[in-house]
């Protein structure tokens, strides 16, 4: 149902040259991910409904660093996005969401990182995403919506 584009890491970063924006456990990204080479969107349940900022970059590992991850660190360590607005919407109805008052439409490109589908037995088109220093909140294509 979306266009993202299969790629193994080592492809990734042999082509692109990019860093990771944050410190990443060992082992991660996976090797198995997708890219945006066509200009595809991505969703991000963000706190405020008008703006993106660095507050909404912050990974699920940097808010909650006193939790034991076993073997999600992985996961943890990525943000948490959906490939289409339905999913985000639907899942910002949920109670542990409830905080998060905006979704963000993010139009990708390959240089922003790389993505991964980790489904969860709530949402399939969940996505966790890698994002690189070339992702810059003041540049990138980003339209803010009411969830």
């Amino acid at each position: 149902n979306n266009m993202y584009t299969s790629t193994t890491l080592s492809e990734y970063m042999d082509r692109y040259k990019v860093s990771w924006a944050k410190q990443l456990p060992e082992d991660t990204p996976p090797e198995d991910v997708v890219i945006a080479c066509n200009g595809e969107s991505l969703f991000r349940l963000i706190h405020e409904d008008n703006v993106m900022t660095a507050e909404d970059l912050k990974t699920y590992a940097e808010l909650h660093p006193e939790k034991r991850y076993r073997g999600d660190l992985w996961k943890a360590s990525g943000l948490s996005s959906f490939c289409t607005l339905k999913d985000a919407r639907s899942m910002s109805k949920l109670p542990s969401l409830r905080h998060l008052h905006g979704i963000a439409e993010i139009i990708m490109c390959p240089t922003y990182g790389v993505m991964q589908n980790t489904p969860s037995n709530k949402c399939t088109n969940h996505y966790t995403w890698w994002h690189t220093t070339f992702f810059d909140l003041g540049k990138a294509k980003i339209q803010c919506l009411k969830k």
